[in-house]
């Protein structure tokens, strides 16, 4: 049986299903093809020439990426379905997006305006729980994990998407009252859980503005301070998804340069919030009335 998803604004046939990835009916020439395969090989010059590159994950699955069109899936026995598509989602789609010379961030992402928000930041800066106030308001949450900057034929840089979810540790979940029982743990951190999101009405958005989270346990109020061009130039590179990834599989001349046009065409923020849960309420206020009052027009041509 075969299923057909969209994600990364692309659409994937895959011979496994994925109910975490929005369905589509667009059964005509996929961009992307998912296989289980009984043997997988892949020679040297493939890698170099970045046509193939495999993913072992050590009891798990064997990922085959081939000229970032197809995923061959070599499942290790006994191994979980969930746990496969965690590192299909993780690993395997990043390598196929390299090799196809896209450029994966590690953002949050909003609709707000007809434009797509990104929040950037460290592990543990508060993108989910973040993201999951603001769904909780009524804001279109795109993603709080990983999305693509992939620029159009009238210059915009635009965000899509990727997995629509929300990654929350058990101590926000409590205070979302959320359980745990019926959400997928992460395979890497093991108190933090995989919440799913509404399947979002946007594949791609232009990009208005790009906030960089800090939070901060001595902050009393949320700030919001603006940022040079370089600026946010700096803080995308520095939230580049997988950058061994790209270094490895990928065309980092390209990719810095849809980063300088991104950070050109958005706003660039520092968000400093209050580390306090409670306080997430007064942080998506300073946030809402900030995007309501501050025009990000798109503009291309500009440098940084």
């Amino acid at each position: 049986m075969r299923y057909c998803y969209r994600a990364y604004g692309l659409t994937l046939h895959s011979e496994i299903a994925c109910p975490e990835l929005p369905e589509t009916d667009a059964w005509d020439r996929p961009d992307v093809v998912i296989t289980l395969a009984s043997t997988i090989t892949a020679t040297e010059a493939d890698r170099e020439n970045h046509i193939a590159d495999i993913a072992d994950i050590a009891d798990i699955a064997l990922f085959h990426i081939v000229k970032g069109r197809e995923i061959l899936i070599r499942p290790a026995p006994g191994a979980r379905a969930e746990d496969i598509r965690q590192y299909l989602y993780g690993v395997a789609l990043t390598a196929l997006l390299y090799q196809r010379d896209d450029s994966p961030i590690h953002a949050g992402a909003i609709a707000v305006g007809g434009q797509a928000h990104l929040f950037c930041g460290e592990s543990g800066a508060g993108k989910s729980t973040l993201m999951t106030q603001l769904r909780l308001r009524g804001v279109d949450v795109l993603c709080d994990d990983v999305g693509v900057l992939r620029q159009g034929a009238d210059g915009v840089m635009r965000f899509y998407h990727g997995v629509p979810r929300v990654k929350l540790w058990r101590d926000a979940l409590e205070h979302f009252g959320i359980g745990t029982a019926a959400l997928q743990r992460d395979l890497t951190r093991i108190d933090k859980f995989h919440l799913p999101l509404d399947a979002a009405a946007f594949d791609a958005l232009p990009i208005g503005s790009i906030f960089g989270l800090q939070p901060r346990q001595e902050v009393d109020s949320p700030a919001i301070v603006a940022l040079s061009p370089r600026q946010t130039f700096e803080l995308l590179m520095r939230n580049t998804y997988r950058p061994r990834l790209l270094r490895r599989l990928g065309f980092p001349a390209q990719h810095t340069l849809r980063v300088v046009a991104a950070a050109n065409q958005g706003a660039g923020f520092v968000f400093h919030r209050p580390w306090d849960l409670d306080r997430l309420d007064t942080c998506v206020d300073a946030l809402v009335s900030h995007l309501a009052i501050t025009p990000t027009p798109v503009t291309v041509g500009a440098t940084a």
